[in-house]
């Protein structure tokens, strides 16, 4: 059975215990490498109340300033009804100030702010392009393109101007060629895979390529430690969450949770800590009527049922 076959027969209720939503809370945070990005996406769903799809999707950039502060309101545009959406990110911002610091100790970076893995990485040997690959083996080394392709022609740059083998080129991290100010160093010492001892590199003929490099990775908001990062970077997405939640909900023994948990936990809160808020709510989850949030919260059945008990068939 497929994963949307599952969705559609399971019924989703928000977590209205508050002794259950520690438990799925400190499920999430202590049960998963990620834990930290999943107790995170689960905090800022149930407090924006976005939709599982438009909290993943969130970038980093859309929480923090260019110095790391939380902004106090994201903007975003709702994927399902295409609206203008303002995230008011007070009640959340102790729990993304822990995660910043999270990924910056796991020198963790991404444009997303919940990446699916741990993304940085150094380009591998077996997924350079084949032109690339075609040029190590061969004696003379024609340079592509920096236009249409700065990352390969800079690799075989380096092929052709100093001793490098293309293993340790790969391996190569930006602080091994820019200094702190962010200027080409004039000479490097890398430590030779084959010998294992260190080789003295100088740059100098190709500083002007490595300037031009550098800004295009400033251009195209490439951020990592190396020189030559593997793109892949992307965010986490709704399936690999519905796993997530479904495997804190085996551990607690809960048969209704999923990826709308987080959304349904933070709207009913809302309503019942508002005095039963309907209208509040309803604006919030951007509903057009309060009979779509009672039925969304599982209220309407609800209601329904404490009138009934309340009267006397004879």
């Amino acid at each position: 059975m497929c994963m949307e076959e599952v969705k559609m027969r399971q019924i989703v209720y928000p977590i209205k215990d508050s002794v259950v939503l520690k438990q799925v809370q400190d499920t999430l945070l202590h049960n998963f490498n990620f834990g930290r990005r999943n107790y995170t996406i689960f905090q800022v769903g149930k407090a924006t109340l976005l939709r599982v799809s438009d909290v993943l999707k969130l970038k980093y950039s859309d929480i923090f300033t260019e110095d790391g502060q939380i902004k106090h309101d994201a903007y975003i545009h709702d994927k399902k009804t295409g609206k203008a959406n303002i995230l008011y990110l007070k009640p959340v911002a102790d729990d993304l100030k822990v995660y910043r610091k999270w990924l910056i100790d796991n020198d963790i970076h991404s444009e997303w702010l919940f990446p699916t893995t741990r993304n940085d990485k150094h380009v591998a040997e077996r997924d350079l392009r084949d032109e690339v690959k075609d040029c190590i083996d061969s004696v003379t080394l024609v340079n592509p393109s920096f236009k249409d392709d700065p990352k390969s022609s800079l690799i075989i740059k380096l092929m052709d101007n100093t001793s490098l083998c293309i293993k340790d080129i790969l391996k190569l991290t930006y602080e091994d060629i820019f200094d702190d100010l962010g200027q080409v160093k004039t000479d490097i010492h890398i430590k030779n895979s084959k010998t294992k001892e260190y080789d003295q590199i100088n740059l100098s003929s190709i500083k002007d390529m490595l300037v031009t490099y550098s800004q295009w990775l400033k251009d195209n908001d490439i951020h990592s430690k190396w020189l030559f990062p593997d793109e892949q970077d992307r965010h986490i997405n709704e399936r690999n969450f519905y796993l997530i939640m479904q495997r804190v909900g085996d551990l607690l023994g809960i048969n209704y949770l999923g990826t709308h948990s987080m959304r349904k936990t933070g709207a009913y809160r809302v309503y019942v800590q508002s005095g039963y808020n309907i209208s509040l709510v309803m604006s919030l989850l951007n509903h057009s009527s309060q009979a779509m949030t009672l039925k969304y919260l599982g209220l309407d059945r609800e209601s329904t049922e404490n009138m009934l008990d309340k009267i006397n068939f004879g």
